[in-house]
């Protein structure tokens, strides 16, 4: 778990962070400045950190989820291929080759 000042907020805030880093017309020193009208001070190094940590995980998951809907689609256009490649890997994995 990452401790980061943004990652101490409460749940509520810290979605309305995401909203508002997630809205590109919003400026770090805007979405600063709302933090500090809701009682909270973060630096702006602190929002950096957290957007390029939180763009970097869900480039992974858009990443993840390309090619799980890539599989899916090869699944669906070739069934039989992805019987025998699955029943080759179960067979793998109990010894059998």
């Amino acid at each position: 778990m990452v401790n980061g000042s943004i990652d101490k907020l409460p749940d509520g805030i810290r979605e309305q962070v995401d909203s508002l880093i997630a809205d590109s017309t919003n400026t770090y020193d805007e979405i600063i400045v709302w933090l500090r009208n809701e009682g909270y001070t973060i630096s702006k190094s602190a929002l950096s950190r957290y957007v390029r940590r939180t763009s970097k995980i869900a480039s992974r998951v858009a990443d993840t989820l390309q090619r799980t809907q890539a599989i899916a689609k090869a699944v669906e256009e070739h069934p039989d291929l992805y019987k025998s490649v699955l029943a080759r890997a179960l067979n793998f994995k109990r010894g059998a080759y």
